[in-house]
Parts: structure tokens; sequence; C-alpha cells
């Protein structure tokens, strides 16, 4: 998906079987799940499947923000999504 094409409240999803995942640094990053994936991996993944577009890091106030510059709400917090990771998300419905 191209980040140009990005609206605010469009609903998202990973691309095939992806599922969104919070690592430790805190970024929402798309994982494939892997039969032998270790538990401390498997426990990052989020709740929900699905995420809402908020903006960038202006249109929400997250100036500070230097890594990413795109945010998402996912399992009720907003968090950024790893700017490599925008290829692997899609609209819901496609």
């Amino acid at each position: 998906m191209l980040v140009s094409d990005l609206k605010k409240g469009m609903l998202l999803k990973p691309v095939g079987e992806g599922r969104f995942a919070r690592p430790s640094f805190g970024l929402l990053t798309v994982r494939t799940s892997w039969p032998r994936m270790s538990t401390s991996l498997r426990n990052t993944f989020c709740i929900s499947n699905t995420a809402v577009y908020l903006g960038t890091k202006k249109d929400i106030h997250m100036e500070d923000m230097k890594w990413v510059n795109r945010f998402v709400l996912i399992d009720g917090k907003v968090v950024g999504v790893h700017p490599s990771d925008w290829a692997k998300i899609q609209p819901v419905g496609q």
C-alpha cells in the first residue's frame, strides 16, 4: 500500500497471513507466525488484527517522535508504524 493513499479513520489489516505485533521497541510491525517461534516473540502479537489510521505525527501532536511519522490506534493504544512495514499493510476489504 502506498502511504499517500492513507486517509484518517481508514481501517487497516496485515497482508496475507501476517499479524500486527508490538516488539519491545514499541513500533507496530507485521510478522508471520512461524510454528517454531519462541514464546517471547509470540507474546508480542496484538489482540486485534485491525488498526485505525490516525494520521501523521503533526496531526496527533507527537512531533517529538523521531523514527516514525504515521500512527494507528490498535488495542486501545496509539502506536507508530515501522516505515518498512507499510508494504505489508492493506485497507480492510481488499
